[in-house]
């Protein structure tokens, strides 16, 4: 995940600590704030744990141009999961009323037909919705 390392930096100087007084302060390693401040990554905790030592919100310590996302950084999966769970959801819903309509007698051969239709949307709709976010995460670069 990416961090403002520039931020994380900028911040520790205004307050004359060292980059081993911060890593104390947050309870990190020192070379996670090697890490930090040279690379620009660090895990959600990391991130976490930097806002908390400097006193600023997490979101504060996301790079610039990124002002949109998540305050957690997260915002690049969002995409898919909604899509997964909306699609297969609808599927679900739609064999269960498939299934429904040959319970109550309508007809059994358009109820099998119907719930296997469902079946299938559901299943479908779920994998495109595992595809897209898995794509969004590749995208991202997270």
């Amino acid at each position: 995940m990416s961090i403002d390392a520039v931020t994380v930096k900028r911040l520790r100087e205004q307050r004359t600590w060292s980059q081993e007084h911060l890593a104390t302060v947050a309870d990190l390693s020192l070379r996670t704030i090697q890490r930090v401040e040279s690379e620009g990554t660090g895990s959600l905790e990391t991130r976490a744990a930097l806002a908390s030592a400097l006193g600023v919100t997490a979101a504060a310590l996301m790079p610039p141009g990124s002002a949109h996302l998540h305050p957690l950084g997260l915002a690049r999966r969002i995409p898919g999961k909604p899509l997964g769970i909306v699609c297969g959801s609808s599927g679900a819903l739609l064999g269960m009323r498939c299934a429904l309509l040959a319970i109550n007698g309508i007809s059994l051969e358009r109820g099998i037909e119907g719930g296997l239709l469902g079946v299938w949307a559901g299943i479908t709709c779920a994998i495109a919705g595992a595809v897209s976010d898995r794509w969004m995460r590749r995208a991202g670069g997270s």
